[in-house]
């Protein structure tokens, strides 16, 4: 007898709502940027260069003409960022997601996809980091960074849909969780990026036991030269 240990890992278990951005207005997250509307056609160029912002789109160019084309990974929308600054570029709590809570010793998937949309690559491209902030049982605020910084802007082809997914052991239970994507990168040119299909789900582990079963087959030769009976084996 032998145990196989399998995580199941489904998109209806996303404890994220609107990880998709597929609802307008954006809700369930928050950002340390501003909101600069849900399809605002050539935004950045009507108003300056401006940054320290994010928008909801279909279409990268359909924000700047000189983006290059980044489409939805899923569905009709992503997000895209122009972050001037350092900061939370989508972060989500318990308060906005209800289902936003930790079991002590569960495993979670946090994944997004990520897109660069610059023309041309090292552009100062975004730094992102996921981070978990978390109550324990006293109440204090424990926080978590999730593996190495993710630095868009390396792939070919340059403004390719990328997946970045971690695992994470709860070291505790907590009902007041904060998850977010942090840029690091604290450049006012360039940092710009897209994000879609943001997941974060406990992955449940699932005991499969495999017993091989023998069946003896008793057989009687009754032709010389097998005087005597031959057991046969089938698994």
């Amino acid at each position: 007898t032998c145990q196989l240990i399998s995580t199941e890992v489904k998109a209806e278990n996303n404890l994220m709502a609107n990880g998709d951005f597929e609802t307008n207005p954006p809700s369930n997250f928050t950002s340390d940027y501003k909101y600069a509307g849900w399809d605002p056609y050539q935004y950045y160029s009507d108003h300056g260069g401006a940054s320290n912002l994010y928008a909801i789109t279909h279409d990268a160019t359909y924000f700047w003409k000189d983006f290059a084309q980044v489409t939805p990974h899923g569905g009709q929308y992503f997000a895209l960022f122009d972050a001037g600054t350092s900061g939370d570029a989508w972060r989500a709590s318990t308060a906005d997601n209800p289902n936003l809570i930790i079991e002590k010793d569960s495993i979670y998937l946090f994944s997004y996809y990520a897109a660069y949309p610059n023309q041309k690559a090292n552009n100062s491209p975004a730094e992102l980091q996921f981070v978990i902030i978390c109550k324990d049982a006293n109440g204090k605020k424990q926080t978590f960074n999730l593996g190495n910084v993710h630095k868009l802007g390396q792939t070919s082809p340059l403004n390719a849909w990328e997946l970045r997914e971690e695992r994470w052991k709860a070291p505790f239970s907590s009902n007041d969780v904060t998850i977010s994507v942090y840029d690091e990168n604290k450049s006012s040119g360039g940092n710009d990026f897209c994000l879609d299909d943001i997941m974060f789900q406990n992955t449940s582990y699932i005991e499969q036991k495999i017993i091989k079963t023998y069946i003896f087959h008793l057989e009687v030769c009754n032709n010389p030269p097998c005087d005597d009976p031959v057991v046969h084996t089938k698994e």
